[in-house]
């Protein structure tokens, strides 16, 4: 890896390692409001999938993992239903 692609080391701090399930990643950057879940395989390529939503593939074309920009701006309202203003 070159030094220009690794992270810095307050990129690293504000990666959060939420969960590891033995298929499955979850992170969580704070300060870009991502979330990815992933299940390990390299991925090549990814592809938007819908709007804020990225799917990663590998070179066999199978999904192995999905990234989620706004994460917690749009998991909100189905997390914490009672936060959600009524009119």
């Amino acid at each position: 890896m070159k030094a220009d692609d690794e992270l810095t080391t307050e990129m690293q701090e504000s990666i959060k390692k939420v969960l590891t399930l033995p298929d499955l990643a979850i992170y969580y950057d704070v300060e870009s409001d991502t979330m990815s879940l992933w299940n390990g395989s390299p991925a090549g390529y990814g592809e938007m999938a819908a709007k804020h939503l990225t799917a990663e593939s590998n070179a066999d074309g199978e999904i192995v993992g999905i990234t989620l920009e706004h994460a917690a701006e749009l998991l909100r309202p189905y997390l914490f239903p009672e936060s959600q203003n009524s009119t």
